[in-house]
């Protein structure tokens, strides 16, 4: 009777686990085309030097990129993934929320030119190591200190992309003056 309450428990533990759920552990993923890419942290790029929005350049880095705050820029290559978000002029902070990759549109929070970075993508310049993801969804949550990013999408030949974090996030302000 043990074996088998044993049995039925151990069973009722395994049915409830979401294959899908991200690792709850400080850092991420970004997951294109069946393969995992590490990403161990999240760079966060202000830009308020838009007339009605604060932009803010989002990346799901490698170890291998860095800030260059003098030249401000990301400096390095490797796997990753970069999107710029869309957010009232009057957001010092990055907020929870749920944001749609949309076309601009001034009435709603969103993201757009998203893009996926390939080994041997600059991710300083755009060049041709970028895959296109113009369809999606990213889910900021936040709890003290510590960032959720969650993000699904697709390429334009309909390739799944995820990615995850977890974690502190680096801030960077690069222009804090409107144009």
């Amino acid at each position: 009777m043990k074996k088998l309450l044993f049995v039925m428990m151990l069973a009722l533990v395994i049915a409830s686990c979401k294959k899908d759920e991200p690792p709850k552990v400080d850092g991420g993923y970004v997951n294109y085309k069946g393969k995992n890419y590490t990403t161990n942290k999240m760079v966060v790029i202000r830009n308020a030097a838009y007339p009605f929005y604060s932009v803010y350049d989002i990346g799901f880095a490698p170890s291998t990129i860095t800030y260059d705050s003098g030249e401000k820029k990301f400096v390095g290559k490797g796997v990753g993934m970069r999107l710029s978000l869309f957010l009232p002029d009057s957001t010092y902070t990055l907020p929870s929320g749920t944001y749609p990759n949309v076309q601009l549109n001034l009435t709603t929070n969103f993201f757009m030119d998203c893009r996926i970075l390939l080994e041997e993508a600059d991710w300083n310049g755009y060049t041709t190591e970028r895959v296109k993801i113009p369809k999606g969804t990213l889910k900021i949550s936040k709890t003290g200190s510590t960032y959720t990013f969650n993000f699904t999408g697709s390429d334009d030949e309909d390739n799944e992309v995820k990615a995850y974090f977890k974690g502190a996030i680096k801030n960077y302000v690069i222009n804090d003056e409107k144009k």
